[in-house]
């Protein structure tokens, strides 16, 4: 079996997509390169210039012209190089694409996909590192996913270029690197179904439920094999759909485990996890045996310094520490 890199398993799923669809276009800026990010090498290579091109520096405009070009019969996928630079195209995906569908009465869909890579990595500071995440996901209209696994990265990655949803599609750069041993399969995944999220177990009888998204998830998972050594069962929920959580998947274990930390990369006056919090205690609120613990980042942009970047984003340890810490409550 193949170990495929995340990174790689978008590529492959956009390439896939491109095959079975003559009207997916791909663009971005040094896209045809395949820099600041290796997803889309050799994508030119198959597909040709009309299909897969570079564009100026210029995130307005990108949107812009992928919002037109989907409202005319393309499925473009945009890749912004940092999640941050979606400040400078605001309008075109939250004015124009997300609302065109029911402002046009069904006239319109607008069939477009922007990649965001997001979240911290070696150091690119306060306007290259942040989760934003939570400024799309309460928009109506569009539909926020973010892959955690190889596998989701594959699988979601064609949903959403699939999806006649405007879709925001958040990569965690600290995750690109990331290998699993998978057998991919190539197929489009089935469109009835809303992508949700996946779940890792811990022991079998879980006295507490993590809740994370990306690189976090990854992170959780982490420390909860290491608390398994100290004899602590635990669940880690993978959340994918930022625009519609689901915990239905999770829903007997958390009634059960009585005990939930949502762990974010978001900073703390960040409104998802608090968002996420309701929801857990409008369908648990009664069988709850603590709060709902929230591990975030502080309040302040993701420093430069290597040490002080590793001192706010949440690590295994700290998630460990939250973890008893929520279990002696």
């Amino acid at each position: 079996m193949e170990k495929i890199r995340y990174s790689q398993a978008i590529g492959m799923a956009i390439a896939d997509e491109m095959r079975d669809d003559p009207t997916v276009v791909a663009y971005g800026e040094d896209f045809t390169l395949g820099y600041v990010w290796p997803v889309s090498r050799g994508l030119i290579d198959e597909f040709g210039p009309d299909r897969v091109f570079d564009v100026p520096i210029s995130e307005r405009l990108h949107v812009g012209m992928a919002v037109g070009a989907a409202m005319t019969g393309l499925r473009p996928v945009v890749e912004m190089q940092f999640s941050d630079f979606a400040m400078l195209a605001m309008d075109g995906i939250v004015n124009q694409s997300a609302k065109m569908r029911f402002m046009s009465g069904g006239q319109y869909t607008v069939p477009l996909v922007v990649r965001l890579p997001y979240g911290h990595l070696r150091n690119f500071a306060a306007q290259h590192s942040q989760s934003l995440y939570s400024m799309f996901s309460g928009v109506p209209g569009l539909q926020v996913l973010a892959p955690t696994t190889v596998g989701e990265a594959y699988s979601l990655t064609r949903y959403a270029i699939a999806s006649d949803v405007p879709t925001l599609l958040f990569e965690h750069k600290s995750l690109y690197g990331q290998r699993e041993e998978l057998e991919l399969v190539r197929e489009r995944p089935d469109m009835s179904v809303a992508p949700l999220g996946e779940s890792y177990r811990y022991g079998s009888d879980p006295e507490i439920v993590v809740i994370a998204t990306g690189y976090m998830s990854k992170i959780a998972r982490d420390a909860a094999t290491r608390m398994q050594a100290d004899g602590v069962s635990a669940l880690v929920y993978s959340l994918t759909n930022l625009s519609a959580p689901s915990f239905a998947s999770i829903s007997d274990e958390t009634a059960r485990a009585g005990r939930v930390l949502i762990v974010d990369e978001a900073t703390e006056r960040d409104p998802f996890s608090g968002y996420l919090a309701s929801l857990i205690y409008r369908e648990h609120g009664t069988k709850l045996a603590a709060r709902v613990a929230e591990l975030k980042v502080p309040d302040a942009p993701i420093p430069f310094a290597p040490a002080l970047e590793a001192a706010v984003i949440p690590s295994a340890e700290r998630v460990m520490s939250a973890m008893r810490s929520l279990l002696a409550e």
